[in-house]
């Protein structure tokens, strides 16, 4: 099986009717789509979903719906639904997939749903139809199946059970890796490995065999037929009962997955919330730090202002010396003692000077009180010696002048310094912020919830024990039965035909089930060796985890270190993906031997949590376990050069960017520098 092409119209995020070509030559078989958190990647795996198999998953409730109605499930594009919400307008939603089966058969499968605008609201239809047509590879006929004829022939080539292995998305990563839903893992695996079959046929030659003890009973003599009839009559209420205790239990397995899934939930969240207070303790910190480094920054700017001002005062006095000394060598060089500085002569020179902020001099200011103490001078000898002990400052004020730049220089690198320190802590505190999140409930209430979970957990355990050991008594019960049964049977004349076929019965369904229980060893040894020879192709360093091994009975996988402890539930995120990426592709493998079909692997994300050191060895790893892979990945889980590494295995590459004001996701070719 080879995914061909996707046309997408008016679903989710996509609006105009786009047409997306895959990656499908045998060595170049990986297709890779990029996009940002928000931009339609999600969207593009659940048009899997509900074109293939009607179903839609709902991210936010963590939920699986089968059929969903856009009534009350968001479906239609919410741009186009506003544009076109005029009273009589309509609306279609539609997918369409073409693919090739192993044989060449090209097959185009349409699902599409329509919707009616009446009186301010819209109206969308129930339920989707689906259209597949085939065109025959051999001759280039066309068969066209609408209905339910179209959905029977989509599950011969798609299996429901199959839908969460080849359509891998991130929050289903997470069930696998836990074995959430492990009935369902039994249900799909005994589907496409035949078990199913053999399980049927095994059930079917039970109830044959029961009717044949029925047919002989009625040769046998009165009390032996009643005898027979009553064994069989309890044997189908044994059976009945039993059922249902396994039905029980199946139901019970999963509320006990919930209490699990609730009680490590709050116990993560209490730990969350106790590093939360240990964070919160460490921002006051960096926040003290931050007001420490602030006060110290204002006085580096207070001293910096403070020398400006004392620096250019300098410079205004350093005029006002240049111009005393000037009048001074005049009254000399003329004979004539110097004259008064009058008043105006003062106001000129307060006019002319200016501060570096263009701000003249200010009356009270200390260049001001300066200059105007000149005008105080009555002394002749006085005035004279004051204007010598100013013209002898003017060396000293050149080179505090000449000193300024370096001086300026020095703290404005010590505020950057600064400056740059209060940035890295404010990163810190928003990185421990976000770490933190939304803290709505209490320790306390976080333990009492916790406290709760555990004792129901405690509850559900002790009605599971209870249920296996009906289980197991009414098992008991039914092999007494039978033991009764085959007393009977030895009472009555083994020459009648009755009983030949009866014999006849036994002998098949003794055969039916050792070889059910051969053929399920068989694939269970399968199963464990592929997802084994998988993972050493997938995993870029395998650490310490060496041997991969499979329950049957309780369908846990477990993988062991090279000291022979079980690690799985330590291991790390990637690691982990990698594990069930391994499993999952040994049961898409066991589909492809027992059904002659190959199929692809479509994923949404979870490759971005292995690693950007193992990205490069799990993509080649995919084109030796899936015959095609599409990969959807967050924008920045690829490496620039990745591409280039893969020339030979990447065939197409997509960018998916959302377009607000027209609410639409669009699919643009990425190039593939492979240059």
């Amino acid at each position: 099986m080879k995914i061909l092409r996707l046309t997408i119209k008016n679903f989710k995020s996509y609006r105009e009717s786009q047409t997306i070509e895959f990656a499908t030559d045998n060595v170049k078989s990986i297709t890779i789509l990029e996009g940002q958190m928000g931009h339609g990647k999600s969207n593009f795996l659940n048009a899997f979903y509900w074109c293939l198999f009607d179903q839609y998953w709902d991210g936010d409730k963590n939920e699986l719906i089968e059929s969903p109605d856009p009534n009350t499930v968001y479906m239609f594009n919410k741009g186009a639904t506003l544009d076109l919400s005029n009273e009589g307008e309509h609306i279609e939603m539609s997918i369409q997939i073409e693919f090739l089966d192993d044989n060449g058969n090209k097959y185009i499968a349409s699902r599409s749903q329509t919707g009616f605008y009446s009186k301010k609201k819209w109206t969308f239809k129930r339920h989707s139809e689906l259209n597949l047509e085939r065109r025959s590879a051999a001759d280039g006929t066309s068969k066209i199946y609408e209905g339910e004829a179209a959905i029977n022939e989509v599950e011969k080539l798609f299996p429901p059970s199959l839908s969460n292995y080849f359509l891998l998305r991130g929050e289903n990563r997470t069930e696998l890796v836990k074995l959430q839903g492990k009935s369902k893992f039994q249900e799909a695996l005994n589907e496409l490995s035949k078990v199913a079959l053999f399980k049927r046929c095994v059930l079917h030659l039970e109830k044959i065999k029961d009717e044949l003890r029925r047919e002989l009973a009625e040769d046998a003599e009165e009390e032996i037929k009643r005898q027979i009839e009553d064994a069989l009559s309890r044997k189908e209420n044994a059976i009945k009962v039993n059922n249902d205790y396994q039905e029980t239990l199946a139901q019970l397995e999963t509320v006990e997955q919930k209490k699990k899934d609730e009680y490590q939930y709050y116990r993560d969240r209490i730990k969350k919330d106790r590093d939360a207070l240990e964070l919160k303790g460490k921002i006051e910190i960096e926040e003290n730090q931050i007001k420490q480094i602030g006060k110290q920054l204002d006085q580096l700017f207070e001293d910096q202002r403070k020398q400006v001002t004392r620096h250019w005062g300098s410079l205004l006095i350093q005029d006002l010396i240049e111009k005393t000394q000037k009048r001074y060598q005049e009254a000399v060089n003329s004979g004539t003692y110097p004259p008064d500085i009058k008043s105006s002569v003062i106001k000129k020179i307060l006019h002319d000077l200016r501060c570096i902020c263009g701000r003249e001099v200010e009356e009270g200011s200390r260049e001001y009180q300066l200059i105007e103490r000149l005008k105080e001078i009555n002394s002749y000898d006085h005035l004279i010696g004051q204007i010598e002990a100013i013209a002898s400052n003017f060396d000293r004020l050149n080179n505090l002048l000449e000193c300024y730049p370096i001086d300026i220089k020095e703290q404005s690198t010590k505020a950057q310094g600064f400056q740059a320190e209060i940035h890295t802590k404010n990163e810190l505190i928003e990185n421990y912020k976000k770490r933190i999140g939304d803290i709505d409930e209490t320790l306390e209430e976080l333990q009492n919830k916790q406290d709760e979970a555990h004792k129901e957990l405690i509850n559900t355990n002790n009605k599971i024990k209870e249920t296996k050991e009906l289980i197991l008594t009414k098992r008991k019960e039914l092999e007494s039965i039978e033991k009764e049964l085959t007393e009977y049977e030895k009472k009555i004349k083994k020459s009648k035909l009755p009983a030949i076929k009866l014999n006849l019965a036994e002998k098949s369904l003794r055969e039916a089930r050792n070889l059910k229980k051969q053929y399920e060893k068989a694939i269970y040894r399968d199963l464990e060796s592929y997802t084994q020879e998988h993972w050493d192709l997938l995993v870029y360093d395998k650490l310490n985890y060496d041997r991969i091994n499979l329950d049957p009975d309780e369908m846990y996988f477990e993988i062991y270190d090279k000291e022979g402890n079980p690690s799985r539930s330590i291991m790390n995120t990637g690691h982990s993906i990698l594990l069930v990426l391994s499993f999952i592709s040994a049961l898409t493998r066991i589909a492809r031997e027992i059904w002659k079909e190959e199929y692809p692997l479509v994923m949404d994300a979870p490759t971005s949590e292995i690693g950007e050191s193992a990205m490069e060895s799990a993509l080649n790893g995919f084109t030796k376990v899936f015959n095609q892979a599409i990969v959807i990945l967050k924008d920045g889980s690829v490496a620039h050069d990745l591409p280039k590494k893969l020339k030979e295995k990447v065939g197409k590459r997509y960018w998916i960017e959302f377009q607000k004001e027209k609410q639409h996701s669009s699919i643009i070719s990425k190039e593939l520098n492979h240059a």
